[in-house]
């Protein structure tokens, strides 16, 4: 029993993945539109490093706790700092959920998972300056979570480059559009851009676009810099949709994303920045 919940725990966290995006040449127009939308983001776009604890739980046995370091991209979204990321790129209940998913186990009993801890959040910014950070609310059906930097002793509020989610793009069939990234830390955390092409717009359950390719907490943007929306994991059932061992991608539109956004956003701009959080809504 021991061994099995091992072998759980340790699968729980190397489900997450990336999808991988789709290369193709661009018209000279193009490709000078995405080096420039590149420039004008890059400062917007910083590196979410968190430590995360997760518990499977089998009958009345709970697993040794597992902690695991996990580092995505996060795009700021006000002066403040207030950052987004795709959740299930940071806790890995998710892929725990998944890897326990229909799992048949001696008498009838259950694997659960118990929320995620989070030891430890950072947001790297652009220069390298390392702040910390706390989750101020997650919503695991739209696959977001917003970090807000914490307030630091001393120092006067710290001014952030941002992307307002303001100004959204039009979704067009078969258009080109342009996600911007970071590498990880053995690149140097250098600045991507890529190209995806949006290939169907989903209404239900909710109104989301399906791209060719995307980069996880990223914005993706048109060719005139209007922001199409943000890419995130596709959420089935509470877990990620995951096909061929990777995470489904969709982007969740501007207007979707700013309506949860802009409640913390009002938070944030509070002085009293840690007493306002402790009330922020989790769920």
């Amino acid at each position: 029993m021991i061994a099995s919940s091992r072998r759980l725990t340790a699968f729980a966290f190397l489900a997450l993945s990336v999808p991988l995006l789709r290369l193709s040449a661009l018209p000279p127009e193009e490709a000078a539109a995405g080096r420039k939308i590149a420039h004008r983001c890059a400062d917007a776009i910083v590196n979410v490093e968190v430590v995360a604890r997760v518990t499977i739980a089998i009958g009345a046995h709970a697993t040794t706790p597992r902690e695991g370091r996990f580092e995505t991209n996060g795009t700021v979204v006000t002066p403040e700092g207030l950052t987004l990321t795709s959740l299930s790129q940071i806790d890995p209940r998710g892929a725990a959920e998944s890897a326990v998913h229909g799992l048949v186990l001696p008498d009838g009993q259950q694997a659960k998972v118990a929320e995620t801890q989070f030891l430890d959040v950072k947001l790297r910014l652009a220069d390298g300056t390392a702040l910390p950070a706390r989750i101020v609310r997650t919503d695991r059906d739209l696959d977001l979570a917003f970090l807000a930097p914490l307030a630091q002793p001393g120092q006067a509020p710290r001014k952030f480059a941002c992307l307002p989610l303001v100004n959204a793009a039009e979704p067009v069939l078969l258009a080109n559009y342009f996600v911007v990234s970071r590498g990880p830390a053995s690149l140097e955390r250098v600045v991507e851009v890529h190209a995806a092409t949006l290939e169907a717009v989903v209404e239900s359950p909710h109104r989301a676009f399906l791209p060719s390719g995307s980069v996880a907490g990223c914005p993706m943007l048109d060719s005139s810099g209007r922001l199409l929306g943000i890419c995130l994991a596709q959420i089935v059932d509470g877990r990620p949709n995951l096909v061929n061992g990777r995470s489904s991608s969709i982007v969740l539109p501007t207007a979707a994303v700013a309506e949860v956004a802009r409640p913390l956003a009002a938070l944030v701009r509070q002085p009293a920045l840690d007493s306002a959080l402790a009330l922020a809504i989790r769920r």
